[in-house]
């Protein structure tokens, strides 16, 4: 046959697929059509043919051929390339594999078929056929994909061969939730859990907003008031872009080391991420619900226990109590933890600022915390202590804690540690490991936070 070119995008848009080694007559259900064909992805082309319109079917069929899958007696790669051709009307490509019985002959699969995927490439996978094994090589082919290749899955199909009785039809199942979009899930939600980033999160739930107001929009009559099925809908699509707006305030907030701005965020997170569970919609894919909840338990360490005024001067009514202490210092512990060692050693500044102005009213709140000249003067006592650590004169009136050893923390924390890293090491010294200080300071931290 003579192969012929098929431009139905400006994009490849490749039908990835295994032979297995036999050939069966099967009647087959994808979207509320059926077709008869005798190797599953045979059945599936047809069908998208039929449900699809010419831009959106594949330009490009590559097989993952074993020596069994091409030299059979019932000459299935034969057939395929013969049915492609009248279906689609070119010729499939084939990537000829060994049988993947060890960690070398997976590999030079992985190699080879990689090689076929170009750079943003569209991918319809079919799963069904091959070697049991073949669906996580598969699978680990998405991963490396997506990931490097910039690939779009369009979907992920499984024909459900086994398990049912000859004579019944056999479905066609997207598995696209499964393979692809639910282990993005799992990253994005440990990349917030671990690292505090939200990006991840934020591009997941940011395309779930227009799906919803499209099924609103199905279910709404025109020219009718909408149904309470479609203002539910609406109201869904409402609360995930009230989340995606949280994560990128949250996001802002935390990579800026903004305390109590974080603190507003994550409680704006958790009220509006709590609600994604109840949205009952297809958009959504398995296990949603536990995700969010582990968002939401890491965003409840830093969270307000109620909202703060929106807009105004909210901030003038924080409180400066113990509680606000702790969120802060579970922070610094958080930048600390990740390696975020310039965050860390601002904040902390500004906590030990704070520690002592709280201390010196008796652990009571003053409401002028955070005016910048109050601040200034309680920085002043700290320069005090610590010309005191150099070998000054300690200054009447200072509590316990204007200790020597307080006061060589202070002078580490601000001029050690914070001068070289906000000043990104301009100066003759080069920082080019965490400078030694951060192991004294980090010490007396971990003794100051709990007083």
């Amino acid at each position: 046959m003579e192969k012929a070119i098929h431009e139905s995008s400006d994009k490849q848009h490749i039908l990835l697929t295994g032979l297995g080694t036999r050939a069966i007559k099967t009647d087959y259900e994808w979207d509320g059509e059926r077709e008869t064909a005798v190797l599953t992805p045979l059945a599936l082309v047809k069908l998208m043919k039929k449900r699809l319109c010419a831009s959106q079917l594949p330009n490009r069929v590559v097989v993952l051929l074993t020596d069994g899958a091409k030299n059979n007696k019932d000459k299935t790669w034969q057939t395929f390339q013969k049915e492609i051709y009248e279906t689609l009307g070119f010729c499939p490509d084939a990537v000829e594999i060994p049988n993947g019985t060890n960690s070398e002959e997976i590999s030079r699969i992985l190699e080879d078929v990689a090689k076929e995927i170009p750079e943003g490439a569209e991918l319809t996978l079919d799963v069904t056929q091959g070697f049991r094994h073949f669906p996580f090589i598969f699978y680990t082919l998405v991963l490396y994909l997506t990931a490097l290749r910039r690939a779009e899955i369009r979907g992920a199909y499984y024909g459900m061969v086994e398990g049912l009785p000859l004579e019944l039809v056999k479905p066609i199942i997207d598995l696209r939730s499964l393979l692809i979009e639910l282990p993005e899930w799992f990253h994005a939600v440990r990349m917030f859990r671990d690292q505090g980033t939200t990006k991840p999160m934020a591009s997941l739930l940011q395309p779930l907003a227009k799906p919803l107001r499209a099924e609103g929009d199905k279910l709404r009559k025109e020219g009718k008031k909408p149904p309470p099925e479609a203002i539910e809908r609406y109201k869904q699509a409402g609360q995930v872009e009230g989340s995606v707006a949280s994560l990128e305030q949250y996001a802002f907030a935390y990579e800026s080391a903004l305390p109590l701005e974080l603190e507003k965020a994550s409680r704006g997170l958790i009220d509006s991420i709590q609600t994604l569970p109840d949205i009952d919609s297809q958009s959504l894919p398995p296990l949603v619900d536990e995700l969010t909840e582990s968002i939401v338990s890491t965003a409840q360490e830093t969270a307000f226990a109620k909202p703060p005024p929106r807009r105004g001067k909210w901030k003038e009514n924080i409180p400066l109590n113990e509680g606000e202490l702790k969120r802060q210092a579970y922070m610094i512990d958080l930048y600390l933890e990740r390696g975020q060692l310039s965050l860390a050693v601002g904040l902390m500044r500004e906590w030990v600022v704070s520690w002592v102005i709280w201390q010196l009213h008796d652990c009571t709140h003053i409401e002028n915390w955070l005016d910048g000249e109050v601040r200034s003067q309680y920085e002043d006592k700290l320069h005090a202590v610590k010309a005191a650590a150099r070998g000054g004169a300690l200054p009447k009136g200072i509590p316990i804690w204007g200790t020597k050893r307080f006061g060589t923390f202070w002078d580490e924390l601000t001029d050690k540690l914070r001068n070289a890293f906000h000043h990104h090491a301009m100066r003759e010294d080069a920082v080019e490991a965490p400078p030694k200080p951060l192991t004294s300071v980090q010490d007396f931290w971990n003794v100051l936070k709990p007083i």
